[in-house]
C-alpha cells in the first residue's frame, strides 16, 4: 500500500489531502484521527524518531491498519 500510494502521489503530484478525498467517509474519518495523532506524537517526540505505516488488506478496504512507530516501541491501531 505505502509504494501504491508513494507512486499515485510522485505521478499525479497529489497531496495527503487529496489522496484522502479519494477514500470513502469511514476512511476519511479513520485516516483523519491517525494522522491527528501523529501529528500529535511528532511534536512530543519529535520528527526523526516517529514513522507511520499505513497498510490494508487488499481484500477489503474496511479492514484498515495504522501501524505507528515510536522509538523502539510499536504501536498498533486496528480498525
Amino acid at each position: 500500500m505505502i509504494g501504491k500510494i508513494n507512486q499515485r502521489m510522485d505521478e499525479s503530484k497529489m497531496t495527503t489531502k487529496e489522496l484522502i478525498n479519494g477514500m470513502n467517509h469511514k476512511l476519511k474519518f479513520l485516516s483523519y484521527l491517525i494522522l491527528q495523532l501523529f501529528v500529535s506524537f511528532k511534536r512530543k517526540y519529535g520528527e526523526e524518531k516517529i514513522v507511520l505505516l499505513i497498510s490494508h488488506n487488499s481484500d477489503s478496504l474496511s479492514r484498515f491498519n495504522q501501524i505507528m512507530i515510536i522509538k523502539d516501541r510499536k504501536i498498533t491501531i486496528k480498525t
